[in-house]
């Protein structure tokens, strides 16, 4: 716990604090990409030191949303054996996301593909993005009336996509207000950052 207060540099403060953020986050962020029954592990501490899951979630009603397990990575860098091991814990129809606060070594990201794995830092999971005033509602266009290709483009590392996971080639649609008129709706779709 205490790595994880030094995430926020400019704060001195209580790891459990941040780890409490970083939960609440984590279990919102479950339940909006549709998982069922999320859950914490009744022991957290526990859980992180013995690097099991501390959230998980069942997969959505509709099989559209897999079942997601959240671990958090007690070390700066997130090396390739804990990723390894992570994944295998999960099994191969699970979502795994690891929470760290320095993200995964150049080695362990070239080593995951990110079907496998989603790393997220601590820091971007102290708030909750959408809830955020000045984020927009954000949501996915089913049947998507424009060429995507002429689309403005939502990077996959975005912090609201990176929130929903939303799969390369999804069409958002960014509800903002200007003044206080009424809100106009501009479209994205989702690329991959390496393009």
């Amino acid at each position: 716990m205490e790595l994880l207060g030094k995430v926020n540099k400019a704060l001195n403060t209580d790891g459990n604090v941040v780890l409490r953020k970083v939960l609440q986050t984590v279990e919102e962020m479950l339940n909006d990409r549709g998982c069922t029954n999320v859950r914490v592990s009744p022991n957290v501490a526990k859980s992180i030191n013995q690097s099991k899951r501390v959230v998980w979630g069942l997969p959505s009603e509709d099989g559209r949303v897999p079942a997601t397990d959240v671990y958090i990575s007690t070390e700066d860098k997130v090396g390739v054996r804990f990723a390894r091991h992570i994944v295998e814990q999960s099994g191969n129809d699970v979502k795994v996301i690891c929470v760290s606060t320095g993200g995964p070594t150049p080695f362990t990201r070239k080593e995951c593909d990110e079907r496998s794995i989603q790393f997220i830092s601590a820091l971007r999971l102290c708030t909750n993005v959408t809830k955020h005033a000045l984020v927009p509602k954000h949501t996915v266009v089913t049947d998507c009336k424009y060429a995507t290709d002429l689309l403005p483009k939502m990077l996959e590392t975005d912090p609201v996509a990176q929130y929903y996971a939303w799969p390369i080639g999804t069409v958002i649609k960014v509800n903002r207000t200007v003044g206080c008129g009424e809100p106009i709706a501009y479209f994205r779709v989702v690329v991959s950052a390496s393009s």
